[in-house]
């Protein structure tokens, strides 16, 4: 229950990387959803939410990637200036 109340609170827009290599990244995931988020490339947290197929442990970790994707880039970004 707690997954699906982190996924509604979640900005929908949030934006996956095209690149994201999800065999890489996510440890895990079922075969399934690996052939499926390598085909559609969803390219937004509501893009991977409409996916059928996809669970909800598969999409924390998306965000999870994401979101501290991010907030490396942004750490990284203040160090330069």
């Amino acid at each position: 229950q707690s997954q699906i109340d982190l996924l509604e609170r979640t900005d929908s827009n949030i934006k996956i990387p095209a690149n994201l290599d999800y065999a890489t990244v996510f440890h895990g995931i079922t075969k399934e959803e690996h052939q499926s988020l390598t085909k559609v490339k969803p390219t937004s947290l509501l893009q991977l939410q409409r996916m059928p197929g996809i669970r909800p442990p598969t999409m924390i970790k998306i965000i999870h990637h994401v979101v501290n994707r991010k907030s490396r880039k942004a750490r990284r970004d203040e160090r330069v200036y």
